[in-house]
Protein backbone atom coordinates (compact mmCIF):
# COMPACT_ATOMS: atom_id res chain seq x y z
CA UNK A 1 0.00 0.00 0.00
CA UNK A 2 1.43 3.22 -0.58
CA UNK A 3 0.59 6.39 1.05
CA UNK A 4 2.20 9.95 -0.59
CA UNK A 5 1.88 12.63 1.15
CA UNK A 6 1.97 16.22 -0.32
CA UNK A 7 4.01 17.97 2.04
CA UNK A 8 6.79 17.11 5.17
CA UNK A 9 4.88 17.99 7.46
CA UNK A 10 1.76 15.32 6.76
CA UNK A 11 4.59 13.01 6.17
CA UNK A 12 5.61 13.40 9.42
CA UNK A 13 2.23 14.03 11.60
CA UNK A 14 1.04 10.74 9.96
CA UNK A 15 -0.06 8.12 12.14
CA UNK A 16 2.12 5.50 11.45
CA UNK A 17 1.04 3.03 13.84
CA UNK A 18 -2.46 3.56 13.08
CA UNK A 19 -1.49 2.64 9.89
CA UNK A 20 0.16 -0.31 10.63
CA UNK A 21 -2.75 -1.43 12.59
CA UNK A 22 -5.19 -1.34 9.30
CA UNK A 23 -2.93 -3.52 7.13
CA UNK A 24 -2.41 -6.20 10.22
CA UNK A 25 -6.03 -5.83 10.27
CA UNK A 26 -6.63 -6.38 6.77
CA UNK A 27 -4.61 -9.27 6.95
CA UNK A 28 -6.18 -10.71 9.81
CA UNK A 29 -9.71 -10.26 8.26
CA UNK A 30 -8.17 -12.40 5.28
CA UNK A 31 -6.89 -15.00 7.31
CA UNK A 32 -10.16 -15.74 9.26
CA UNK A 33 -12.59 -15.00 6.06
CA UNK A 34 -10.39 -17.62 4.39
CA UNK A 35 -9.59 -15.07 1.54
CA UNK A 36 -5.77 -15.91 2.61
CA UNK A 37 -6.29 -19.84 1.05
CA UNK A 38 -7.67 -18.53 -2.09
CA UNK A 39 -5.24 -15.75 -2.76
CA UNK A 40 -2.07 -16.08 -0.31
CA UNK A 41 -0.60 -13.22 -1.74
CA UNK A 42 -3.02 -11.19 0.05
CA UNK A 43 -0.77 -12.20 3.09
CA UNK A 44 2.49 -10.28 1.52
CA UNK A 45 1.64 -6.66 2.25
CA UNK A 46 3.70 -3.79 2.65
CA UNK A 47 3.40 -0.34 3.28
CA UNK A 48 5.38 2.56 2.10
CA UNK A 49 4.76 5.94 3.41
CA UNK A 50 6.56 8.56 0.80
CA UNK A 51 6.95 12.32 0.35
CA UNK A 52 9.09 13.73 -2.56
CA UNK A 53 10.55 17.52 -2.61
CA UNK A 54 11.55 18.03 -5.91
CA UNK A 55 12.89 21.46 -6.11
CA UNK A 56 15.52 20.15 -3.38
CA UNK A 57 15.58 16.50 -4.69
CA UNK A 58 15.03 15.30 -1.24
CA UNK A 59 13.10 12.33 -0.90
CA UNK A 60 11.41 10.80 2.88
CA UNK A 61 10.08 7.32 2.85
CA UNK A 62 9.13 4.74 5.55
CA UNK A 63 9.14 1.64 4.68
CA UNK A 64 6.51 -1.60 7.01
CA UNK A 65 6.08 -5.24 6.74
CA UNK A 66 3.04 -5.50 9.30
CA UNK A 67 3.32 -8.70 10.91
CA UNK A 68 1.03 -10.64 13.27
CA UNK A 69 1.72 -11.43 16.78
CA UNK A 70 0.79 -14.27 18.74
CA UNK A 71 -1.00 -13.07 22.02
CA UNK A 72 0.84 -13.76 25.18
CA UNK A 73 -0.51 -16.89 27.18
CA UNK A 74 -0.71 -18.67 23.99
CA UNK A 75 -2.16 -22.41 25.23
CA UNK A 76 -0.75 -25.78 23.80
CA UNK A 77 -3.09 -28.40 22.82
CA UNK A 78 -1.03 -30.82 23.26
CA UNK A 79 2.82 -30.85 23.16
CA UNK A 80 4.53 -31.00 19.76
CA UNK A 81 5.62 -34.49 18.40
CA UNK A 82 8.62 -35.06 15.50
CA UNK A 83 7.87 -36.12 12.09
CA UNK A 84 8.92 -39.10 12.77
CA UNK A 85 6.71 -40.07 14.93
CA UNK A 86 3.77 -39.23 12.86
CA UNK A 87 4.82 -39.95 9.28
CA UNK A 88 6.57 -43.54 8.31
CA UNK A 89 10.20 -43.28 6.60
CA UNK A 90 8.41 -44.15 3.04
CA UNK A 91 5.87 -41.12 3.81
Amino acid sequence: MLYNTNTLDAFKATDKKALLEKEAKEIWDAIQTGAALKNPSILCRFILLTFADLKKYHFYYWFCFPALCFPDGLKMIQPPVSLEQVFSPRQ
